[in-house]
């Protein structure tokens, strides 16, 4: 068998090893699901979970909620490459206004995501 789901929710995982997990993102073709919530990854997390997207093929469900990386738009970016994600919830993580134009941009581009959970960021009006 293979790993098809990874839930590393609220685990007080340290930083390091999570960018570990999602560095093996670039070279995993089985993982569909992956939930990082809970604080776990930083801006560095999401730079190498951005570059995983370009080229995985496999991953449809992506959690990111409860990690304080609204300035990061390194995942918002790979969304013009990647084809395979269906679903990003993305909720309090601090996203601003800056950061959902790079959201929207990524969007008119991307043809897959179908879910995007944005709920209580900072985005504004």
């Amino acid at each position: 068998t293979t790993l098809k789901c990874l839930d590393l929710t609220h685990n007080h995982t340290p930083v390091n090893c999570a960018s570990t997990v999602c560095e093996a993102l670039k070279l995993n073709n089985t993982l569909t699901s992956i939930s990082l919530q809970g604080g776990i990854i930083d801006e560095r997390g999401t730079f190498i979970i951005g570059e995983a997207l370009k080229t995985n093929s496999s991953l449809r469900t992506l959690t990111l909620s409860n990690n304080n990386v609204g300035g990061a738009t390194a995942i918002w970016e790979a969304l013009k490459e990647n084809e395979t994600l269906t679903s990003i919830e993305a909720i309090r993580c601090g996203i601003g206004a800056v950061t959902a134009v790079v959201i929207g941009e990524a969007l008119e581009r991307n043809t897959t995501l179908t879910q995007l959970y944005l709920r209580d960021n900072e985005i504004g009006d």
